[in-house]
């Protein structure tokens, strides 16, 4: 039989030993510039870093920010929420390699809202490789050596109300068999393309305003296998090569990439407003509807290549270019279609066909060249 003394002295051991024990996990847990990781990341006694909090945080919890500071790059390997309220500010500050590396398992489920990242030497600010699911909300990312965000290996990424800027190679960069979306983000001033999308599953792009970058705009490349992409209520102007290009460019078999464009507005970009390739076996099929192609230094549309690009315009404006409205050479297989356009005062001819590629007209597209209408014949309803 324990005596009462020995009772009690066990309990207080016991007690001694939960004291300076190892924190438990938490659903919720919170970092502050007064915190220290040495605490157990609550609310009263908040963590100093990510790392820190997330270590104590349960799969599918959440990380909270109580006052503006910065928190330092961070791994994530399992479903988490970063999150900062608005007018709080979360920084991380990326001196060297990743600033955020999401590393998390397929099923699993990454929320980052209200983060600023900003290179300081650092290489990529967002890195997702394996994970089920990741929502960029609300965040900036600035300065760094290379990409804004890369993502590979068939992951979904949302990147939403997000600035992306200055960045020293592309604002994203989206590789491999997945899914990427964005919405009402802004990508501008990056020092090769805005977004570069390479045989991604599908893209559903709402809202993007994609200027000033030294390449593209918007780069599509599909090289393998199957692409889908849409883009509505999008802006594409002023970058230094072309506001969107879209290229099936086989590396093997024969890659269809499907794009659909929808109230786009692609203006005075260095070269082209839009241009579409198809080369060898490569299949581009792109429909461009409602939307404004203006002011580009050579070609508002230009369509060719080798292979397969079908092309279709509806009601939309190809006006004041420098050198040709709709373009149109290369194979047989290069099909161009209008129907219900303005194609106006550009600079050489409004419309410019090569044999064997064709150009059809359909119902009215009003036509007022500074040089010719149209160059090469037309197949299809009067262009007028």
């Amino acid at each position: 039989m324990i005596s009462g003394l020995r009772r009690g002295a066990l309990t207080a051991l016991s007690l001694l030993a939960f004291a300076v024990g190892p924190a438990l996990a938490a659903p919720r847990t919170f970092v502050a510039s007064y915190g220290s990781d040495a605490n157990p990341c609550s609310v009263n006694a908040p963590c100093r870093s990510f790392a820190a909090a997330i270590a104590l945080t349960n799969a599918t919890g959440e990380v909270i920010v109580l006052d503006s500071a910065g928190y330092g790059p961070v791994t994530i390997a399992k479903s988490v929420s970063l999150i900062a309220a608005p007018g709080v500010y979360a920084g991380i500050s990326v001196f060297s390699g990743i600033g955020i590396d999401v590393e998390a398992g397929g099923a699993d489920k990454v929320v980052l809202r209200g983060l600023s990242i900003n290179g300081q030497g650092g290489a990529i600010g967002i890195v997702v490789g394996t994970s089920g699911q990741v929502h960029i909300e609300s965040c900036t990312i600035s300065g760094m050596a290379n990409q804004g965000i890369e993502a590979t290996l068939g992951s979904y990424v949302r990147v939403a109300n997000s600035t992306i800027r200055s960045n020293g190679q592309d604002g994203i960069f989206f590789t491999g068999a997945g899914t990427l979306a964005i919405e009402d983000t802004s990508i501008v001033r990056n020092t090769r393309h805005g977004v570069w999308i390479n045989d991604a599953a599908k893209a559903l792009i709402r809202g993007l305003r994609s200027g000033d970058n030294v390449f593209e705009g918007l780069f599509v490349a599909q090289t393998t296998g199957t692409g889908i992409v849409t883009v509505s209520d999008s802006d594409f102007t002023n970058n230094g090569r072309i506001g969107v290009k879209l290229w099936a460019i086989p590396s093997g078999g024969s890659p269809f990439l499907g794009v659909s464009l929808n109230n786009v507005s692609s203006n005075r970009n260095f070269d082209n407003g839009v241009e579409i390739i198809g080369d060898a076996k490569g299949n581009v099929n792109a429909t461009i509807n409602d939307s404004q192609l203006t002011f580009n230094g050579s070609y508002g549309v230009a369509s060719s290549g080798s292979g397969i690009a079908l092309v279709t315009v509806n009601r939309s404006a190809v006006n004041d270019n420098g050198a040709v409205g709709v373009y149109a050479a290369g194979s047989s297989g290069v099909i161009v279609a209008l129907n219900n356009n303005n194609i106006a005062r550009n600079g050489v001819n409004d419309i410019e066909r090569i044999a064997p590629a064709v150009v059809r007209t359909f119902s009215n597209n009003a036509l007022t060249g500074l040089g010719s209408d149209v160059s090469g014949s037309l197949t299809g309803a009067s262009p007028h």
